[in-house]
């Protein structure tokens, strides 16, 4: 288990690697911490990053960034993606979740994973799936994932 100096070194790390990203011209991020009371003091247990695209209007993605008991960045969970419905089908999902990767291989994650949504007849299932995630078939809600990231 790291210790409170250890935690921060890591976290000061993320934090200057991901201000440091060059994301693509339509996009922008901001750090938001994402507290959990299990956290070392001072420390949340994972942090999260918003992308959004800069003049698309709700249009946007959450990653959660998550440290394991060695110091090194496990997996990255896109929380949720939503892209507002006028432009849904012209790819600006695709380029959300290709953020998402490239920013996972940058901080070392080995596994980029979320919930797949379903409701209201809609499934997100085919999307994650055509962005080259594995489906979860025994999971409520079905469960999308990418190992080996540094490897794609």
């Amino acid at each position: 288990m790291l210790d409170f100096n250890q935690q921060k070194s890591r976290y000061l790390w993320l934090i200057e690697v991901l201000q440091n990203y060059k994301l693509e011209k339509s996009f922008t991020a901001k750090i938001t911490e994402w507290n959990e009371q299990n956290g070392v003091v001072g420390f949340p247990s994972k942090y999260s990053l918003c992308i959004e695209y800069r003049d698309i209007p709700k249009s946007n993605m959450d990653l959660i960034f998550y440290l394991d008991q060695d110091g090194n960045w496990s997996k990255v969970e896109i929380l949720n993606i939503d892209v507002a419905e006028i432009y849904r089908h012209q790819g600006f999902g695709s380029r959300l979740i290709k953020q998402a990767i490239n920013i996972a291989k940058v901080v070392g994650a080995k596994r980029i994973c979320g919930d797949a949504l379903e409701k209201n007849g809609y499934s997100s299932v085919g999307f994650y799936k055509k962005c080259g995630f594995d489906i979860s078939e025994d999971s409520k809600p079905r469960k999308f994932y990418m190992e080996n990231i540094q490897n794609n």
